[in-house]
């Protein structure tokens, strides 16, 4: 097992993936992560591409989106809704790609930042992301970075009007 395992590690590079995609294995027939299945390591996808010489330490395809909330912000401000126009300045739209979940049950253990989190779309696709931050065990809530690229179904929220929001690529309830 293993070895196949790390055959299909070894390509998730050249598949434009990388381990905090993928996620763990999952058992669906007892609800939880193998646990005797270790996790993916990255070390044969051991650096993003670089931007003009620059390793960049966040996701910047999440802040090249930042000209829609741009968009938003005018088009509140010139019917003359300031609220709406805060809001999507406070929470971006279609930048700022996170969702604030509720887990139930709560967490039995604690949940680093930046562990990876799979679940499915409303669009019935697969979502990937990583926890924003960190949550401690017994927490019932956490924040979701959704992984923004170009092959993935949006998740455009955040402070928009609910006639611009985008969520074929939102986590659905219950996943």
């Amino acid at each position: 097992f293993q070895d196949v395992k790390s055959a299909f590690e070894a390509n998730y590079a050249c598949m434009g993936i990388w381990c905090g995609v993928v996620g763990e294995l999952f058992d669906d027939d007892m609800g939880v992560f193998y646990a005797d299945i270790p996790l993916c390591s990255d070390s044969v996808f051991s650096e993003p591409n670089r931007l003009a010489g620059y390793l960049p330490d966040t996701n910047v395809l999440d802040h090249s989106v930042i000209d829609g909330d741009q968009l938003a912000i005018e088009s509140a401000l010139s019917t003359g809704d300031f609220g709406q126009a805060k809001s999507v300045y406070e929470d971006g739209g279609f930048s700022k790609s996170y969702a604030q979940v509720t887990v139930s049950p709560a967490l039995s253990k604690g949940l680093p930042k930046g562990t990876p989190i799979t679940g499915i779309s409303k669009g019935s696709r697969a979502v990937f992301g990583t926890a924003l931050e960190s949550a401690s065990a017994g927490a019932s809530s956490i924040k979701i970075q959704y992984v923004v690229d170009d092959s993935s179904a949006p998740c455009f929220v955040g402070g928009l009007a609910s006639a611009d929001q985008v969520q074929d690529g939102c986590l659905a309830d219950g996943s």
